[in-house]
């Protein structure tokens, strides 16, 4: 068994349960000391009488066949309560990682591997379930079944008895010792398991560059190394439960050489201790073998148990940061956005990513952003959804601080496109569906229409209905853009994010996509963030971001005149397009 913050809320949950099964297993380990009394006395009474008789003989058996029964019973309690306790244990443990996992913030993501994550949600828990369960039955197993198969061998003699509990006091100091060292091992055990699986799911992620690149057998030695470092790691850890296996080996047989030669002595001496005694007293060290066997598996178990337990509760003391501020405002948003001198740094980065951004955003608007590679769109954008956090007084929402609004009145209210448009498994409808879960058919058909995403949804076998596969793997690029901006209109959002959701579209497509915005977001804020300027060049108006400062803030027209940065853009697309043309 193990112990610790994250787990023994989880015992008092289950105690019903653990009760159920210790009890039961308590039964079962005083009813196996039985046995060894009934054949000692069966031998003791051959003794005196010199021959068996049939009621010395059925008797005995009886008594062992009903003791078996009744051991055969009390182990199904047991394993019917204590098993189904650890795979609960594991289950809310499980439940209650993911739900905390989710309220953790991008930057924990940013900083964590996909497969370490991945290793807490499958071997560290399954370690904690085999724990929780296996551990709690040779826990009592050891100290229950032990104390009293030991106190049976004391009241029968106690100077054998304490002849044979030197070794086990050197057992208990040596597991002590390579438990440790085991700990140790388990962690770099668990950290190359981390290593590998990270590798993997990256490679299985993009497969497609690894043939584009011919990069198989690079990949392959790779893995290969990666996995011979997971073989060094339990061979090294292996190694030390073999020394532990070998070492209670040696003290079990020392044991059994003792007690032979030292009862023998005392029988053939007749220091009243008989042949019937011996063999009770050999029985009662037989039933304590598996004691001091369940001891070395409580050594490897705790071990291993342990170091995923840490693991585990690394992740949930991960402390979330963003979160309702008290009595955060739960009014709907209406659609107005102001910025004053707004600054924003990411965690870790000695210089600001945007630099005193004042601007105000009337209800009802469509906003057009633009600006170089790395001028601080997309970060804009995120902060509108709190993805970070930002100072007090800076970032509003119909006059109201953004800190002080409830996180779930700006994730409904807003929709948002990414650039990243991440698809999960399923069908395109549940796709679509996912920005309003309980959309009628209807919906996401118009939803899709909207998109300009419908005709190519229709052309599929199974229409709405056809799998995209994991990521979307099945559709192209304009396809999931268009049916990642689906997801968002879906549910009519006060304020519509776009960040550059059109760039893997033609432009006639984009042209339907900019008239639909146009035409059913009256009177709703919308933001679009563009590499191209004819997405945006017939918004309201432009925000122009270089270096993370604001160079300019006006439409079209205006911009030309004032914006050097905008006006290069323009001139530098429209020889493209020239280009394109001859």
């Amino acid at each position: 068994m193990i112990f610790g913050k994250w787990i023994n809320r989880y015992y008092k949950k289950y105690w019903y349960l653990f009760l159920a099964g210790i009890l039961a297993l308590i039964l079962v380990d005083y009813a196996q000391l039985m046995v060894p009394e009934i054949l000692g006395d069966l031998i003791n009474q051959l003794k005196v009488t010199g021959t068996f008789t049939s009621e010395m003989i059925w008797k005995p058996v009886v008594y062992i066949l009903l003791i078996g029964f009744f051991i055969f019973l009390g182990r199904f309690v047991w394993r019917l309560t204590i098993l189904r306790a650890g795979f609960r244990v594991e289950a809310d443990l499980r439940q209650e990682m993911f739900l905390h996992a989710e309220k953790l913030s991008l930057r924990y993501f940013q900083e964590q591997k996909v497969g370490a994550l991945m290793a807490l949600f499958t071997n560290d828990l399954e370690m904690i379930s085999q724990v929780v369960s296996d551990g709690t039955i040779f826990t009592i197993d050891a100290f229950f079944l032990g104390g009293m198969a030991f106190v049976k061998m004391f009241l029968s003699n106690w100077k054998l008895s304490i002849v044979a509990t030197i070794p086990l006091l050197v057992l208990v100091a040596l597991g002590g010792v390579v438990g440790k060292a085991m700990e140790l091992r388990q962690k770099e055990c668990q950290e190359a398991y981390e290593r590998l699986s990270d590798f993997t799911q990256e490679n299985f992620t993009g497969i497609s560059v690894i043939k584009a690149f011919v990069k198989e057998v690079q990949e392959f030695r790779s893995f290969s190394y990666r996995n011979q470092d997971i073989k060094k790691a339990n061979i090294a850890y292996v190694r030390y439960g073999v020394i532990l296996d070998i070492l209670i080996d040696l003290l079990i047989y020392t044991i059994g050489a003792l007690i032979m030669a030292i009862g023998g002595y005392y029988v053939i001496n007749g220091q009243n201790f008989n042949a019937g005694d011996v063999t009770e007293f050999s029985g009662y060290f037989t039933t304590i073998i598996w004691p001091m066997l369940a001891l070395a598996q409580i050594i490897n178990l705790r071990s291993r148990g342990n170091a995923s337990l840490n693991r585990i509760a690394k992740l949930l003391e991960e402390k979330p940061e963003i979160v309702d501020a008290p009595g955060a405002l739960q009014e709907p948003l209406q659609g107005e956005i102001t910025m004053k001198h707004l600054y924003f740094s990411y965690p870790g980065s000695l210089e600001p990513t945007l630099k005193d951004i004042s601007l105000h955003i009337e209800k009802g608007e469509t906003i057009g952003i633009v600006g170089k590679i790395g001028s601080g769109k997309t970060t804009l954008v995120q902060l509108l959804l709190r993805l970070y956090n930002v100072d007090k007084d800076q970032l509003f929402f119909d006059a109201h601080d953004i800190m002080d609004i409830s996180l779930d009145v700006i994730r409904k209210d807003i929709g948002y496109v990414p650039q990243d448009q991440f698809l999960f498994s399923g069908t395109i409808a549940s796709h679509i569906s996912f920005g309003k879960m309980d959309a009628s058919e209807e919906e996401i058909s118009k939803a899709a229409r909207f998109a300009e995403v419908e005709e190519n949804i229709l052309s599929f076998p199974e229409g709405y209905q056809t799998v995209s596969g994991e990521r979307g793997v099945t559709l192209s690029g304009g396809q999931k853009q268009r049916i990642a901006l689906a997801r968002a209109v879906i549910k009519d959002p006060t304020i519509l994010i776009l960040d550059d959701v059109v760039s893997a579209v033609d432009v006639k497509t984009e042209e339907q996509i900019l008239r639909h915005i146009e035409e059913e977001r009256k009177g709703k804020t919308t933001i679009i963030v563009a590499s191209r300027v004819s997405t945006v060049r017939h918004a309201h108006r432009i925000l122009v971001l270089r270096h993370g400062k604001i160079e300019a803030f006006a439409d079209h027209d205006t911009l030309m005149e004032t914006s050097k940065t905008y006006r290069r853009m323009v001139e530098l697309q429209e020889l493209e397009k020239e280009m394109e043309e001859r």
